[in-house]
This record gives structure tokens, C-alpha cells and sequence, in this order.
């Protein structure tokens, strides 16, 4: 059904979305396949029409899963043999908390403001800032020194109950497995330049 090469792109797919805590389940990957089959047969159809390149057909497989909008049970059991690396596994057991954000104490609150506001004065950002008492601060901040590249999500897992094919998420042969629930950006990554 997929080539070599689709094959080998959608097995780093997934283990990468494991990783990343948004494992895709057989019913999500089952539509990346028919994405990729889709393409496949739009790219065939420009090189008919005088584009460049190799084509690949489609085998009968590929075309009646495009036709059925389902790829079969044989493709996951071939594809879970072909890659021993790729494993469906139950979602992950281990706990992260949802109270995790309501532990923080006002004292946590101001002493991560105070060291947030000297970092800033440290750096230059924001070097005329003056503390009005503790956790607020007065100031200018230079926003064209900052870099904010990256935002950090809570992870809340609900964790799985039983082993139906909607809870088996596929994964790493030797990673855990996670799926992000919930996204809450709870940080946010600074980089000062100049």
C-alpha cells in the first residue's frame, strides 16, 4: 500500500508524535495513511499532465482504501511486523498531576516574579525597572530584545481504562507513552539578544 520510503516517514512519524505526548491511535493513523495515498495519487495525476518526476502508482489495496475511506486491519498487522521498532501500546499509567498549577502559593508566586524582574534588569532588558513591593515591578521593558521561541505545554494524561484499539496508542519499542489531553501553556522560554 505505502511505499519503502512513506512507509519509513510514517514509522518516525509516530514514534516522534509519541514522544511529543500526542501518540495517534489505529483510527488517526489510519487517516495519515489515506493523507499520504491521497497525495501519492494527486502527484500521479500532475505527472500524467507533463510535470517532471517518477510516478508511483497506486496498488489495488491503496485504491480501495481510498475508495472505502478505511485502511484495513491486514496494513496494521504487516506494518507492526515490518517494524519491530513501532509498538502499540497502552496509554501511560504513571500520574501527572492536574493540580500541579493550583500548588503554587502566593509566596511561589512573588519569589518567581522577583527573580523574573531581576533576570531582566541582569540582562538588560529591562535595566530602569523599580520594585513597588514584593512581586510588582515598575518599568520599561525592551520587547526588541526579546526572543520567545518556545512555550512549554502541561501535560495532563487521562489515563486509559482497558485495552480497546481507541486506547492503544502506537510508540517507540522502548519509549513510554503519553497523550496530551490538555494544553495549558505554563512557561514560557526567554532568549535575551542584543
Amino acid at each position: 500500500m505505502l511505499t519503502e520510503q512513506e512507509e519509513r516517514s510514517l514509522v518516525r512519524y509516530l514514534i516522534n508524535k509519541n514522544r511529543a505526548c500526542q501518540g495517534l491511535n489505529e483510527n488517526q493513523v489510519g487517516g495519515v495513511v489515506l493523507n499520504i495515498l491521497r497525495v501519492r495519487k494527486e502527484n500521479n495525476r500532475r505527472l500524467r499532465h507533463g510535470g517532471w518526476g517518477k510516478k508511483t502508482p497506486l496498488s489495488n489495496a491503496a485504491n480501495q482504501a481510498l475508495e472505502s475511506i478505511y485502511v484495513g486491519r491486514s496494513f496494521f498487522l504487516r506494518l507492526r511486523a515490518a517494524h519491530l521498532e513501532l509498538k502499540p501500546k497502552n496509554k501511560n499509567r504513571h500520574k501527572v498531576s492536574v493540580k500541579r498549577g493550583l500548588r503554587c502559593t502566593e509566596d511561589m508566586a512573588i519569589d518567581y516574579l522577583d527573580e523574573l524582574a531581576k533576570l531582566l534588569i541582569e540582562v538588560g532588558i529591562a535595566p530602569d525597572l523599580k520594585q513597588k513591593s514584593p512581586g510588582i515591578w515598575e518599568g520599561e521593558v525592551d520587547v526588541s530584545k526579546i526572543w520567545a521561541h518556545d512555550e512549554t505545554p502541561q501535560f495532563i494524561n487521562f489515563n486509559a481504562s482497558g485495552q480497546s484499539k481507541k486506547n492503544l496508542i502506537y510508540a517507540g519499542s522502548g519509549d513510554d507513552c503519553a497523550e496530551l489531553a490538555k494544553e495549558n501553556h505554563e512557561s514560557v522560554t526567554v532568549q535575551p539578544y542584543s
